[in-house]
């Protein structure tokens, strides 16, 4: 979602800088924090589902797996 399209949701309000009149300051409306709060919730729940019935120590290991891969990444 781009910058307008949160505006026109009334998630976010732009308003000019007082420091640099090219460029605007970006706040969050009282509306785009309960949008935020409902998809934190949401992904919280989601990311429960998903990880439900896996131990601790295989999703630890499945984690290193992915450091070792993200580490491999940046050193090609």
């Amino acid at each position: 979602m781009n910058i307008d399209i949160l505006e026109r949701k009334n998630f976010i309000e732009r308003h000019p800088s007082e420091k640099d009149r090219r460029s605007f300051v970006i706040h969050i409306t009282e509306a785009g924090l309960n949008i935020t709060k409902e998809v934190i919730q949401f992904l919280d729940g989601l990311f429960n589902n998903l990880l439900k019935d896996i131990p601790y120590e295989k999703l630890k290991i499945y984690n290193e797996v992915l450091l070792q891969i993200d580490e491999n990444i940046d050193n090609l």
